[in-house]
């Protein structure tokens, strides 16, 4: 080979020994940026081939952010507060009431207002007794009769203001009345009866008193009637007592009280 064959294939291969020296030298300083920066993350898709890299600007690498302090909540276990739960408490009404702990101490005013107890009739502690009986077997028509009545205190206790009354019937007309010691009243009942009162201030224990009542058997009654008188005696602090006799007009027989 002559010299000027030789020089254009030295200068070439100069030439491209040059390129492959800086080729290589821009993969080293790049490989060498990589090695620094720590970036071993592959190349984005969108990046330039890899003939146009050494002429690229390489961005500088962004430090990380900061690591951001997230401040440590410890839990507070607080206790849930308590439910009060309502409790009726029964409070009695009188003055003896007392109140409940922690609650304001109410001032109980005394009432004045006078309290009314219902009025009692007190039970008598006895009865007095009665009898009734008739002078006389016969009673005819048009005709009087006599009428006896007693009255006696069983009790210990002396009988206060002792009453007997007797409603006499229509059949009966009244004529006169008896009491020994006491006091007589007559009134117009209902359906013709005459009422008779008798009272005596007071009867001793065991004591007696008597009445008689004459009556007239009515004149047009006829044979065969059975009239009924009854009477009740009573006291204040005695309870009542009823008792009677029946009269029969002939031809009957008349009833016998003993």
């Amino acid at each position: 080979m002559n010299k000027q064959t030789i020089r254009p294939a030295v200068k070439r291969v100069t030439a491209v020994s040059t390129r492959l020296w800086g080729l290589c030298l821009c993969v080293a300083i790049f490989s060498a940026l990589a090695y620094l920066y720590g970036s071993t993350t592959e190349a984005a898709p969108s990046a330039a081939p890899i003939g146009d890299r050494p002429n690229q600007t390489i961005p500088p690498r962004t430090p990380p952010a900061p690591a951001t302090t997230v401040p440590t909540v410890t839990p507070t276990s607080t206790a849930p507060a308590p439910t009060a739960t309502a409790t009726a408490t029964a409070v009695p009404s009188g003055p003896t009431a007392t109140s409940q702990p922690g609650a304001p101490t109410a001032t109980q005013t005394p009432d004045n207002t006078p309290t009314t107890q219902p009025t009692e009739t007190p039970v008598p502690g006895f009865s007095l007794l009665g009898q009734m009986g008739l002078t006389s077997s016969r009673t005819m028509q048009g005709e009087g009769v006599e009428i006896r009545l007693s009255i006696t205190n069983p009790g210990t206790e002396a009988a206060r203001n002792v009453i007997v009354r007797d409603e006499v019937p229509a059949a009966l007309e009244v004529v006169s009345v008896d009491a020994a010691g006491g006091t007589v009243s007559t009134e117009a009942g209902s359906n013709g009866k005459t009422i008779v009162t008798i009272s005596w201030p007071s009867l001793a224990p065991g004591a007696e008193i008597t009445a008689s009542l004459v009556v007239r058997i009515d004149a047009g009654l006829a044979d065969g009637v059975v009239i009924d008188n009854l009477a009740v005696a009573y006291a204040d602090n005695a309870g009542p007592v009823t008792f009677g006799v029946s009269l029969g007009t002939p031809p009957l027989l008349l009833p016998t009280f003993n």
